[in-house]
């Protein structure tokens, strides 16, 4: 396993490697002693219930902040529009 992170100490690596093995979450065990392909660690995310709570949280706030965009909008070119209240024919 090679160390690309250099913000934790190697306690806090320890740690968090301990914590990923309790989850079962550990690429090693998993797949007999070696390293995932980038096609099973993707089949291996999708099928995780964490994924997909991530995505809908992610949805939900991506679209809550898009409707703050649209709030004014929409009434101000309505009410722009000049309308005779009255037709004579």
């Amino acid at each position: 396993m090679t160390n690309t992170n250099l913000a934790f100490s190697p306690q806090e690596r320890a740690l968090a490697v301990l914590r990923l093995q309790n989850d079962g979450i550990d690429s090693q065990r998993a797949n007999g002693g070696a390293e995932y392909t980038h096609w099973q660690a993707f089949k291996q995310a999708v099928g995780d219930w964490r994924t997909w709570v991530f995505v809908l949280l992610f949805v939900l706030d991506v679209g809550a902040g898009t409707i703050r965009y649209v709030d004014l909008t929409v009434p101000h070119h309505v009410t722009s529009i000049d309308i005779p209240h009255k037709l004579s024919i």
